[in-house]
């Protein structure tokens, strides 16, 4: 059976490295179920381009986000079903960890594609979701997925 997949392409192959880079501790943190919950410790393998694609709530925006702050992005990003809101880091993070799925591996395909694997345990396993945002912030471009 053919894996679950997500292709996608790249201009830049510093940042499929830098990918590479964060997948790969990523892969370790699945595979181990150890996950650091402080933003520092993943600084090493996003670097502030990868993180700039993300949303920063404050603490007290993040408890409010079941109120008043979610039903404002639903307002936003529901009308456009097309366009994906974004993640925080940190929930992208956490989607990761509890994602019922083993990530496979980061490879490139040609010199400017690439191809994201994961090998679902069940269903429903979490989505894709995190990973395509993933991708995103290294600058991919999704193609096509098998989710």
């Amino acid at each position: 059976m053919e894996p679950f997949y997500i292709r996608f392409t790249f201009s830049d192959p510093a940042r499929f490295e830098a990918a590479e880079k964060a997948f790969a501790r990523l892969q370790e943190c699945k595979a181990k179920d150890e996950w650091p919950e402080e933003l520092e410790a993943w600084r090493p393998y996003f670097d502030s381009r990868a993180l700039a694609h993300f949303v920063w709530p404050t603490p007290r925006s993040r408890s409010a986000r079941s109120g008043f702050t979610f039903c404002l992005l639903l307002k936003k990003w529901g009308s456009q079903p097309e366009v994906e809101p974004p993640w925080d880091f940190l929930s992208m993070i956490d989607a990761f960890r509890n994602g019922d799925y083993q990530l496979e591996g980061l490879e490139p395909i040609g010199e400017t594609s690439g191809r994201l694997t994961f090998e679902p345990f069940g269903w429903p396993y979490g989505g894709c979701g995190c990973m395509k945002a993933f991708l995103r912030a290294f600058e991919m471009t999704i193609t096509e997925e098998r989710c």
